[in-house]
């Protein structure tokens, strides 16, 4: 029901993630709605933990990384994509 509801009372996606290293993690967070404590839930760490992971503050470990890829649907090479220089 908070899935639903959340859709209706907060029509605008968050930019909760506009800080974090991997433009293409944050998108895909932005847009599936996912916070920051819904990610490390999903991720198995802390909200704290995905916050310095996605600053730069600490090195994300390989499971991290592969549950990730399992979530998303992204390719290794697509969640750390850089954005191009213009």
């Amino acid at each position: 029901i908070r899935q639903i509801l959340q859709g209706i009372c907060n029509p605008k996606p968050r930019r909760c993630h506009a800080d974090w290293l991997y433009p293409n993690i944050a998108k895909w967070a932005n847009e599936s709605r996912i916070s920051n404590n819904r990610l490390g839930e999903l991720l198995g760490v802390t909200n704290t933990a995905v916050r310095n992971y996605m600053i730069g503050k600490r090195d994300l470990p390989k499971r991290v990384i592969d549950k990730l890829i399992e979530i998303s649907g992204m390719t290794y090479e697509k969640l750390f994509e850089k954005p191009k220089e213009a």
